[in-house]
């Protein structure tokens, strides 16, 4: 038992690691809400202001097969924003407003039972909200 135990270890520590592979969904962001929003960016530098949270999540919101992005934000005007591609990773991502308000906290995925495809609870507006 202990040998095989061992030999079985062995096969793990020199099995290949899974390569790691970074995407760009949106190189900024925040930086989508136009020249009001550019501009309270500005004075909330000059003021001192912190920069509010910009929350990420990950899951298979619209395709039971290809990820989805999800980002809740309280920059630029905030909002919750759905990344969706065009069934590459590495392709060209779309951007779709589906939640309003300054976003901040954590954001998740919620299923209910029965449901295809989850939603997302986030905290915008001071208020907690199923998007």
């Amino acid at each position: 038992m202990i040998k095989s135990l061992h030999s079985f270890a062995l096969a793990a520590m020199l099995a290949p690691a899974p390569t790691v592979q970074n995407f760009i969904v949106d190189p900024d962001p925040t930086g989508h809400t136009g020249i009001t929003d550019f501009f309270k960016g500005i004075k909330s530098y000059f003021t001192g202001e912190k920069a509010s949270s910009l929350e990420k999540v990950v899951d298979y919101f619209t395709s039971t097969t290809n990820p989805s992005v999800v980002n809740a934000n309280g920059d630029g005007g905030g909002g919750v924003f759905l990344y969706v591609n065009d069934g590459s990773l590495t392709g060209t991502w779309t951007r779709h407003q589906i939640g309003y308000g300054v976003c901040y906290e954590h954001a998740a995925a919620f299923k209910y039972p029965g449901n295809k495809y989850p939603g997302i609870i986030a905290s915008c507006d001071n208020r907690l909200g199923l998007v």
